[in-house]
Parts: C-alpha cells; sequence; structure tokens
C-alpha cells in the first residue's frame, strides 16, 4: 500500500496530466487528496487490522498446539512483536504517510516509490535492531563467578539488551541488562505510538506541500 497505492497518488496524477481535469475549480487540491487519503488508506488500515488478528490467533494456535515450552518464537522475536493490532496500524499508517510525502514531494512515480521503499523498510529496520530495546530502561542484574557452570541472567522469553564482565564485591563476575516478557504489551503502545505520531506529521506536511503544488 506504501509503495505501489501512497507512493504514485499524485505523481501518477501529474505524470498523466489528470490533475488538470481532477483539481478543478470546485476541488481543491487539498479536498481531492483528502477524499483520496481517507478512502485508500482507510482500506489500508482495515487490512492491516484484520490481518493482526489474523496473526494472533495463528501464533495463540501454534502455542497451544507445540506447548509454551517447546515454541520456537520468543516474544521480543520480530513474529511475536508485530504481532499487534495498533502496532500494524502505526506501520500502516506510517508506510501511507511517507509515500504520500514523497508522491507529493518529488511528483514523479519511480523515485517516490524508490523513496517510500528504502524509507520505510529503513525505518523499521531501525526500530528493530536499535529502538525496541530501549523504550524502557533495562533490568539489570550482577552475579558473581563461582564454581560450577554459568548461570544465565537474561530469561529465556526475555531481550538481551547489554551483557559483560564486571567485579561483583571485588570478586570477578558478569552483569546482563535486559527487557522481560510483562513488558512486550508495553513496547507495543510505545512503538505504535511512536509511528503513528510521525505519520501524522508526514501527512500534515503532505496537505500544506499539495496546497503549494501548481496545476499547471
Amino acid at each position: 500500500m506504501a509503495v505501489f497505492v501512497a507512493a504514485p497518488l499524485v505523481s501518477r496524477e501529474y505524470e498523466n496530466r489528470t490533475h488538470l481535469f481532477a483539481w478543478t475549480q470546485d476541488v481543491r487540491p487539498r479536498r481531492w487528496l483528502a477524499g483520496q487519503v481517507l478512502f485508500l488508506g482507510g482500506i489500508a488500515v482495515v487490512f492491516s487490522a484484520v490481518l493482526g488478528v489474523l496473526v494472533i490467533n495463528l501464533l495463540s494456535e501454534l502455542k497451544m498446539a507445540m506447548g509454551t515450552a517447546f515454541f520456537p518464537i520468543a516474544p521480543f522475536a520480530a513474529e511475536s512483536f508485530d504481532a499487534s493490532v495498533p502496532l500494524l496500524i502505526g506501520h500502516t499508517l506510517f508506510g501511507f504517510a511517507l509515500g504520500l510525502a514523497f508522491s507529493v514531494l518529488t511528483r514523479n512515480s519511480l523515485l517516490s516509490m524508490g523513496l517510500t521503499l528504502v524509507g520505510f523498510v529503513g525505518t523499521r529496520m531501525f526500530a528493530v535492531y536499535f529502538l525496541r530495546e530501549r523504550y524502557l530502561p533495562p533490568i539489570r542484574t550482577s552475579r558473581a563467578d563461582g564454581p560450577g557452570p554459568y548461570v544465565y541472567q537474561v530469561p529465556w522469553d526475555g531481550r538481551r539488551v547489554d551483557s559483560g564482565v564486571e567485579y561483583v564485591n571485588g570478586v570477578p563476575g558478569h552483569f546482563a541488562e535486559f527487557q522481560t516478557a510483562d513488558r512486550l504489551g508495553t513496547f507495543q503502545w510505545i512503538e505504535a505510538g511512536l509511528f503513528t505520531v510521525v505519520a501524522v506529521a508526514l501527512f500534515a506536511f503532505a496537505f500544506w506541500w499539495a496546497g503549494r503544488l501548481r496545476r499547471v
């Protein structure tokens, strides 16, 4: 939806010169754009919500069938983390708004589609590999080394943020910083909110810039 619908939404009108008919005296660019965004963006949001429900149900059935102890997908893995209706809607709104902003700004379909793809994937990867583990301060534990095997401090269903060697009461040991699985829902809402806020800003820019476009 971001690359193939939102990105060429305005640029295609300019390339085909159909904006001369679409943007008449009675239909201003912003009004025309609002109708397109509400219709196509609404379809995208509904689709993402339905997809989110299906994915959540699928993961729940797999976990019940395999048992929690044997379920191979950790809570902070991308498959589990992204299985959230608010989060998928936030990602969808961001992608649509990003494509629309590039479409209005460049008025070149191929360029706006390429920029949208790179921008969306790059932003998502930045969130997955850098932001997600930092939405809240991590829990920190430390343990002095002793006889016997090493005892892992990070829970099996947690997400490791950092770990290393340190002295505990003058004795060599290890520390670990991690996020626990009970924070998953909070993290999903935080990320959904961040992407939605950025989407609102991109929509505002797109509509502001659309009012400045010339019709010829």
